[in-house]
């Protein structure tokens, strides 16, 4: 594992007992990744299903509360790994829930999945190319990618005070790079707002979620106060500054062999539609209606 990926764990380490109340986004991304999954499969029955990136378990729960899947091995790298697994084990004793501790892009993996799954991981992969690829040898012909992540408006507001940002890929970016091996069948991106007191509050929230191994470093005090005294000043509206998040989901099937990928969803790239929910609350919450992200799916003409 590179220095990185090890400075990436640890953070997201320290992060795990905050992380299940602070994810709000992370939790309505999760949400949105199973029902357009089942919507498209019609089915919820998996023999073995990998889960990449299963941190404290948010999708985990999710996806073997909807399904019923008879082998799921969940991957994460750092060490909550095991604890979710066992949490899992206990919750679901039907499935056999088996850890894989690692980095997804190198640590080995299971064979022969009919789904990978993953939600708010892949923003983090230093290849996502390569990994798309790996992933792919690991799905049967016909198995399933379903991946919601995030897309270059994410964290605008960090990133225009400081310059700091993952390389998040656009929705070309993933249709271009599915395009060899999958044929893409649902998709759709948008963007939210959450509100906070202060430019504080946002960073503590983004620390809670373990966004802030954005950082390289550990801020020094002068660098925090002045990062929340310039966001206070340029993002300030009606008694509150925002932070943007920018989701997208993806819903893929790996194509069998002969098969060619589905012309008409190139022809008809998926929409962005920008949302910001009204203010009028001290803390992250989302607006009643919450926006249901443009998409097209290869099955439709």
């Amino acid at each position: 594992m590179t220095t990185e990926k090890q400075r990436i764990a640890k953070r997201f380490f320290r992060s795990s007992t905050t992380y299940p109340d602070a994810a709000v986004m992370q939790k309505k991304m999760a949400d949105q990744l199973m029902d357009e999954l089942l919507s498209v499969r019609q089915s919820n029955r998996f023999t073995q299903v990998l889960e990449a990136g299963c941190g404290t378990g948010l999708l985990t729960d999710r996806l073997l509360q909807r399904c019923r899947i008879q082998k799921l091995v969940v991957n994460d790298i750092t060490d909550q790994c095991g604890q979710t697994a066992r949490a899992a084990q206990r919750k679901y004793p039907a499935c056999l829930v088996l850890p894989c501790h690692g980095d997804m892009e190198q640590t080995p993996l299971p064979h022969k999945n009919d789904l990978i799954i993953s939600s708010s991981v892949f923003q983090w992969a230093a290849a996502p190319h390569l990994l798309l690829r790996r992933l792919a040898k690991r799905l049967l012909p016909g198995g399933f990618l379903a991946t919601a992540t995030f897309g270059p408006l994410n964290l605008r507001e960090v990133a225009r005070l400081t310059g700091l940002s993952l390389p998040y890929w656009s929705m070309t970016d993933w249709q271009n790079a599915l395009m060899p091996d999958f044929e893409i069948l649902s998709a759709g991106e948008s963007t939210h707002a959450l509100w906070f007191t202060s430019g504080l509050e946002a960073l503590r929230h983004m620390k809670q979620t373990g966004v802030n191994t954005l950082s390289p470093t550990t801020w020094p005090r002068t660098k925090t106060e002045r990062f929340c005294r310039d966001y206070d000043a340029v993002f300030r509206t009606n008694g509150l500054v925002s932070l943007t998040y920018h989701p997208l989901f993806i819903i893929a099937r790996k194509l069998c062999k002969g098969e060619g990928s589905n012309s008409n969803y190139e022809q008809a790239p998926c929409r962005l539609v920008r949302q910001e929910p009204e203010i009028g609350t001290e803390r992250p919450a989302f607006p009643p209606q919450s926006p249901v992200p443009a998409r097209s799916r290869g099955t439709s003409s």
